[in-house]
């Protein structure tokens, strides 16, 4: 498996313990230093792009590619997917997690005055923002078919009562986020095809602070 953007190198520890050969590729090599030191040997840096095609002039194929929380960052989406698209195996899957901005819930918070500012801009770290509907589209347009989706929780829920608005009142975050953890740990107890069923419906109807894509190849690169 390829992690693009491994940052702390989690994604990566994970799949090297259950048996899959790995590789990250990050512009940095401090958060896997900090955190999986162990994963070092798997990572290589330096420019992204420049990495990618460097493995696709090589003719290297992937069962797995992982992108989490990198496509929002890069000025080019389209040409990121598609170069993952030609580095995918034919039967592999790309994994896309992107934060789930200009929701209808985010939406209902500007309009009713739950919230006085779109704290979901984040300029110029985020450059792209994406709903199910347009990282859907953009995937079809780079060669890849939506599989399925996921959400994860709706930790925006939160704004709706007084007592835990943490864009109004920031010290509100905390006890927000504990809630959350109380929340997924409850949903942790439950049997997971059941718990994927929640988490698909959330990203169905637009909720979910992110969106995760499962992407396959629709057609030969």
């Amino acid at each position: 498996m390829l992690d693009v953007g491994c940052g702390e190198g989690f994604t990566l520890a994970y799949f090297r313990k259950r048996g899959w050969q790995v590789e990250g590729l990050d512009y940095s090599a401090a958060g896997i230093t900090a955190m999986n030191p162990n994963c070092l040997d798997a990572l290589q840096t330096g420019d992204l792009m420049s990495l990618l095609k460097a493995r696709i002039d090589a003719g290297e194929r992937y069962n797995l590619v992982w992108l989490t929380n990198v496509l929002e960052h890069v000025p080019d989406p389209p040409s990121l997917l598609s170069q993952l698209r030609r580095l995918i195996d034919e039967h592999g899957v790309l994994v896309v997690t992107v934060p789930n901005d200009f929701s209808a819930l985010q939406k209902h918070l500007i309009d009713h005055h739950f919230i006085d500012q779109p704290f979901w801009i984040a300029l110029p770290d985020h450059l792209a923002y994406f709903d199910r509907e347009s990282l859907t589209s953009v995937a079809r347009a780079s060669g890849w078919s939506c599989a399925a989706m996921l959400a994860d929780f709706p930790i925006d829920w939160f704004l709706l009562h007084s007592g835990s608005n943490y864009v109004r009142d920031r010290s509100c975050g905390p006890e927000a986020h504990r809630a959350r953890m109380e929340c997924e740990n409850l949903l942790g107890m439950q049997p997971a095809d059941k718990v994927n069923r929640f988490y698909s419906a959330m990203a169905d109807v637009g909720m979910g602070r992110d969106i995760t894509a499962f992407l396959v190849p629709t057609e030969k690169a």
